[in-house]
């Protein structure tokens, strides 16, 4: 017995060596999912330079055979992940290298699932309103130092100076009020007293992408709404602990004509960038810091921006989840208000240059998520906290403003689905916002809602959404307010790759603190009045639209109609004495055509998107302040390898009709070409841009100019 199972033994060492002379050196290893920390099946596998191949197991193992000695570059992809390379060094024919590899999950292009249009996760083509998503690497591609750059790169959105618009439905009122809901992860992120979107304070590079309904949205989450919704998606953290650091800087270039000159220094700016991401036990955290300055362009225009952000989920079971979220933001920035005159626009009043404001703002929400009755009831409840702080000092010291507020809000939702053709979104929402303001006085305000929202599938390929909100609001001390907004949507499914879709319904906006209570002087210039009796504004809104959704090809056609009542506008009341203040517009319209499209064609990837509405005020037949008719992106990749691509877009704006002061200056449409190319090389990714390329001189808002052509390059390593 003793004799067999020696003979046994040597048979198998025999087979070990012949095995091993067999497959030569080898390359084994596992592909893991960064994210999750779970094996990838079916990931590829290629040793450059040879024949030798493979992909992984349903355990994410592979195991490459027969490979000479040497250095070898091993790459690594699959879909939907971001492909890496690896290189292992075999240092005879014997040899093995062992490698473990995380891969990072990256959007491919198709049809996405989105979650802002009904307040649950849906495909693109299941929602009855019209939504566009941009994911990080589309929005960065312009090395977008602000927020408001960023925004700019999506299709029906427009910026004016610091205040967004969508399909026009919102003009320039300075900082105050916007009918644009900012949420950050779903959650509500609006200031307490302006009631405007704090730009300066959002991470840039920690965005996973962004969700913009672009209709009224009121019924879902009431006021602010009714221009439509931007939804900020964060990243998670990751599974495997990584590391990344930014660095761009940029120039200003010199004014086009010589006579403009303000300076004869060198106009910079800068980002630089820190993020770490890991999972410690159930928890998956991230956290970053964020530093920005500028010189400026002009006069009074540099600041100085810091921003740290964390986000921690506990993954206490697959049923049970809780995400905590902060951010923490400052800023030191001029007063730029606007030029000195024609000749001279880049400076200011010489009184106003030492003019600053300090500002800091927090922002945190925590989030917990759970899973009910076989996982066919969801319920959500979200707390969340946003204070703001700013501080003007003017005039050289002689004059100052001051505004301090603090926002809580509570929210509760559960969504149920009934089978496989019936879902129902309902909730309740309760804040409470305090103010301490030399130019709004204090004031404090509150509210609460409901909401219910029906999807019926029952009917496929017909799909019926029917929703209802109640609002009750009590502003500044004194304004109650209740408000009841439904909504009808449908959905037709012609085939897998075509959807028509019709959706109405109302929509409403309190006015917020300081439309109501503002009391001061813009730079010596603006009188502006409080106006207590302003009421909210109400809307009446019809979409009817088509997509087409085929692998690399997406094409969107809306058209829109919109009505307004007590639409509130910003409005001078004497010209001569330069006194405004915010009124109520009888009846508006806003109505018009919203095209995109974008595709993929070999190493090249065109897109367009385009926006025609008219605007007028009814009470009179004239055009509304800053809306313009048409609004066009064009851009274009050019893949001309898997590591570079050259990038070229262009930015039209039709001239405007009309603004809302200085409206005899000479105005122009707004005509921009950026270029840019990006390059990454292992953990490196280098990306240069010009902006402005023709250094096309325009206006941003009256007598305020827009940036010269600029260059910048970023450097972003990964680890």
């Amino acid at each position: 017995m003793l004799k067999d199972h020696n003979i046994l033994v040597v048979i198998m060492l025999f087979l070990l060596i012949c095995t091993s002379s067999l497959f030569g050196a080898v390359i084994r290893g596992q592909v893991i999912n960064q994210h999750t920390g779970e094996p990838l099946i079916g990931a590829n596998i290629i040793v450059t330079g040879t024949k030798q191949g493979g992909s992984t197991d349903l355990d994410g193992f592979f195991f490459i055979p027969n490979l000479p000695k040497g250095k070898h570059e091993v790459r690594i992809s699959m879909m939907g992940y971001e492909s890496t390379i690896k290189m292992a060094t075999l240092k005879n024919e014997e040899d093995e290298k062992e490698l473990k590899i995380y891969l990072k999950e990256v959007s491919i292009q198709g049809e996405p699932v989105i979650i802002t249009a009904s307040k649950k996760e849906q495909k693109l083509q299941e929602s009855p309103v019209s939504v566009t998503v941009a994911q990080a690497d589309e929005l960065n591609v312009n090395n977008a130092i602000t927020m408001e750059d960023l925004m700019k790169n999506i299709a029906g959105v427009s910026m004016y100076d610091s205040q967004v618009s969508i399909r026009n439905s919102s003009g320039y009122a300075y900082g105050a009020g916007t009918r644009v809901l900012l949420l950050i992860d779903g959650v509500p992120a609006l200031a307490g007293d302006t009631g405007e979107i704090k730009w300066d304070s959002l991470p840039i590079q920690q965005i996973e992408r962004v969700e913009v309904v672009k209709s009224a949205g009121s019924a879902l989450y009431g006021s602010n709404a009714m221009g439509g919704v931007i939804n900020i998606i964060t990243k998670e953290g990751d599974y495997k602990p990584s590391y990344s650091a930014t660095m761009m800087l940029g120039m200003y270039d010199k004014p086009y004509y010589d006579e403009w000159k303000w300076t004869d220094r060198l106009q910079l700016y800068h980002h630089f960038g820190l993020e770490h991401s890991r999972k410690v036990g159930k928890t998956q955290m991230m956290l970053s810091f964020n530093e920005k300055m500028s010189d400026g362009y002009k006069q009074a225009d540099d600041f100085v921006r810091g921003s740290s952000m964390g986000k921690f989920h506990y993954e206490h079971s697959p049923e049970t989840n809780l995400t905590l979220f902060y951010n923490i933001a400052y800023e030191d920035r001029g007063c730029w208000f606007m030029w000195i005159d024609q000749n001279s626009p880049y400076e200011v009043d010489p009184r106003r240059l030492d003019d600053r404001v300090y500002s800091g703002k927090f922002n945190t929400y925590l989030k917990f998520n759970r899973k009910l009755f076989e996982k066919n009831l969801f319920y959500t409840m979200k707390v969340h906290y946003m204070y703001t702080r700013w501080f003007q000092d003017f005039m050289n010291g002689k004059e100052k403003d001051y505004s301090a507020s603090g926002k809580l809000g509570v929210d509760s939702q559960f969504n149920f689905y009934q089978y496989d053709n019936n879902s129902i979104v309902f909730g309740i929402e309760g804040y409470y916002s305090n103010v301490n303001s030399k130019i709004f006085d204090k004031r404090f305000g509150m509210g609460g809602a409901l909401f219910l929202q029906d999807e019926i599938s029952y009917l496929h390929p017909l799909v019926i959404t029917g929703g209802v909100r109640y609002d009750y609001s009590y502003v500044g001390n004194q304004s109650k307010w209740w408000q009841l907004t439904p909504k009808l949507g449908l959905v037709y499914h012609l085939n897998n790759n075509i959807t028509f879709r019709g959706s109405g319904g109302m929509g409403f906006r309190t006015p917020t603190i300081a439309e109501l209570f503002t009391e001061t002087t813009l730079s010596g210039v603006i009188e502006v009045q409080p106006n207590p009796q302003l009421n909210p504004e109400a809307a009446q809104s019809i979409e009817f639209g088509v997509n087409y959704i085929y692998k690399n090809h997406y094409l969107d056609l809306a058209f829109f109609w919109n009505e307004y009542e007590d639409m509130i506008e910003a409005q001078i009341i004497d010209a001569t004495e330069g006194i405004a203040k915010f009124a109520n517009l009888d009846k508006a319209r806003i109505r018009g055509v919203d095209f995109s499209a974008h595709t993929s064609y070999g190493m090249f990837s065109p897109s367009i998107s385009y926006v025609y509405t008219e605007a007028k005020d009814l009470s009179n037949g004239e055009p509304l302040a800053y809306r313009p008719e048409h609004t066009v992106n064009l851009a274009m990749g050019i893949d001309y390898s898997s590591f570079g691509q050259f990038n070229v877009s262009y930015y039209y704006v039709s001239l405007l009709e009309k603004v809302g002061l200085f409206t005899g200056d000479p105005r122009v449409p707004v005509k921009l070409f950026n270029v840019g190319h990006k390059f990454k090389l292992g953990n490196f990714t280098v990306n240069t841009q010009v902006k402005n390329l023709f250094e096309y001189n325009y206006l941003v808002v009256e007598r305020t100019m827009a940036e010269p052509r600029t260059y910048d390059i970023s450097v972003t390593a990964s680890f």
